[in-house]
């Protein structure tokens, strides 16, 4: 049958709706690989559960907040860089979460609104598992979710769990990252995304399979020149040892 070829304008015409998946257990190099792909960032907001993360791991300039009220403040003064500290994992830092982020998507929106060329900026919560299963997501999490394009929010998660990420919030990774994992429900499911279950259970330390739009690779994770481990590892709480 001959395909016929029809020029249409697009519905949306802008960037893509941005997932950003890494997944692995403690001292993997999860946080290590979010920490590298945010500093490729100029502008983004960790929501850091765990102490994570450092400012001088991105070379300063980064504020640190721990409340809404400062949260809004930094973002108005045009800060680009943002890390702020979710002290606790309960309903109280839900809500804590569900109030930053629905601030944050009001912002984006409001000054894309004014200004079609404001810049984007990356969204990351390295702690997925704690705040999304299958039956419970904050609101504002899943709108920014479902609509990151229109407040050009690029989202990158990380998550030690696979199996209980909602199939709704799975669909919209458009990459994923995994270091070395064994659950077995999980690694079902990654193998509808192209990843080979007994090559993802055989990964050692530092090395992840990623696919994206270039299909399946493997990344091996190795200290820049000049660094020394021990400096990485003060800067990301982990340690390469390989």
């Amino acid at each position: 049958m001959e395909i016929i070829v029809k020029q249409v304008r697009l519905l949306k015409n802008g960037p893509a709706n941005e997932t950003i998946f890494i997944l692995g257990p403690t001292g993997r190099g999860k946080t290590t690989l979010v920490a590298n792909l945010l500093s490729e960032r100029s502008r983004f907001v960790i929501f850091d559960a765990k102490n994570d993360y450092y400012p001088e791991f991105f070379g300063g300039d980064v504020a640190e907040v721990s409340t809404v009220e400062a949260f809004a403040e930094a973002l108005q003064n045009g800060q680009d860089r943002i890390i702020f500290r979710v002290a606790s994992v309960d309903e109280a830092a839900d809500e804590l979460l569900d109030s930053a982020l629905g601030y944050l998507n009001a912002f984006q929106f409001a000054n894309i609104e004014a200004n079609p060329d404001f810049p984007g900026i990356a969204v990351s919560l390295d702690e997925l598992n704690r705040f999304a299963e299958t039956h419970s997501c904050p609101q504002q999490l899943r709108e920014e979710i479902e609509r990151g394009r229109d407040y050009k929010i690029t989202k990158i998660f990380g998550a030690q769990w696979f199996n209980s990420i909602p199939t709704w919030m799975r669909s919209s990774f458009s990459e994923i990252y995994t270091f070395q994992y064994s659950e077995s429900i999980g690694l079902k499911r990654l193998e509808d995304y192209g990843l080979p279950a007994d090559e993802v259970k055989a990964l050692p330390p530092y090395v992840c399979l990623h696919t994206g739009k270039n299909g399946v690779e493997k990344i091996r994770l190795v200290p820049s020149p000049g660094e020394t481990k021990r400096q990485h590892a003060n800067k990301t709480g982990e340690e390469i040892t390989a």
